[in-house]
């Protein structure tokens, strides 16, 4: 078999996901030229899609030592330390990328990525409007725009954005799920069900999915979409803001508890308050299990 067949080979492998199978042929290619920077960053890719990340990230800095001035090459890097969430390294690394090539769309897509993760939702916003100057059928800027948006409140060109999306590619089960998200995040379960379904109709191990259609389940239960909420605004504020609110809450409650403890007239007042917050707080700490236990009863629930 030729190189040029061995080599078709190995991306048709790639794309059917037999990667171990992928790994050998590439293995074998190298063995024969082991400075062809394709065969490198191929072997790279397959690495990455086996969560073998060390050994794509020796693959990679060894195809960077040869061809410093490959942007596709940071760009693999920076996704390789997105999955071993050493999201600076990665900032680092795609703007290296885009240093190299600021004409490529899925570079400026994975930087406003990023940005989402960091929850800077602005600049994430504006850098993934930049992909879309480049592709505006780049389906990750177009997700990730929807999110952005749908963080900062405005839902409608969330939305909008994300229906695109799935005009671009109606089985993506990346965009449907986002949509599910998007859509549980503004208190519509029923609706993100079906997307969350649709999700696993087009690849049933996706695991994002999976814990999407939970969450809807469980939102189901009135109490439980209260506690969702609750959830959706935690998750959306930095660390830094999260730990005011928890301390915040922590210490108001302690001076509720002062005041009604020296002021006999407030006590019928303040005392209702002081237990709902503390129902409120215990709740948060047991309501992920009774959940889960309620699912034993649903029978989707069962078979997530």
């Amino acid at each position: 078999m030729t190189e040029d067949q061995r080599l078709s080979k190995v991306e048709i492998l790639i794309q059917q996901k037999k990667f171990q199978e992928a790994e050998k042929i590439l293995s074998d290619l190298l063995t024969e030229d082991s400075n062809n920077i394709h065969f490198l960053t191929l072997l790279a890719e397959v690495y990455l899609q086996q969560d073998k990340f060390e050994n794509a990230n020796t693959i990679i800095e060894n195809a960077i030592g040869l061809s410093p001035d490959s942007a596709y090459l940071f760009f693999i890097k920076s996704r390789i330390a997105i999955e071993q969430e050493k999201l600076s390294e990665a900032e680092k690394n795609i703007n290296q990328a885009i240093e190299l090539d600021a004409y490529n769309a899925d570079y400026f897509a994975v930087l406003a990525n990023i940005k989402l993760v960091r929850k800077q939702f602005e600049e994430s916003l504006e850098i993934a409007n930049r992909a879309l100057e480049i592709d505006a059928e780049n389906l990750m800027a177009l997700n990730t725009r929807s999110t952005a948006l749908n963080k900062l409140n405005r839902s409608e060109e969330s939305f909008e954005t994300i229906e695109g999306a799935l005009r671009e590619d109606p089985n993506n089960a990346y965009t449907h799920t986002n949509y599910g998200w998007g859509l549980l995040e503004k208190g519509d379960h029923k609706k993100a069900l079906e997307h969350f379904k649709e999700a696993l109709t087009n690849d049933p191990t996706f695991y994002y999915a999976q814990a999407g259609m939970l969450e809807a389940i469980k939102a189901t239960n009135p109490i439980y979409r209260l506690f969702l909420k609750y959830s959706f605004f935690m998750s959306n504020l930095t660390a830094k803001y999260q730990w005011a609110v928890i301390i915040g809450f922590y210490f108001g409650f302690k001076v509720l508890r002062s005041i009604a403890r020296n002021n006999e007239a407030l006590q019928p007042y303040l005392t209702p308050l002081i237990i709902a917050l503390a129902i409120f707080a215990f709740s948060t700490w047991i309501i992920g299990p009774i959940s889960n236990l309620f699912l034993r009863f649903n029978k989707y629930g069962q078979l997530l």
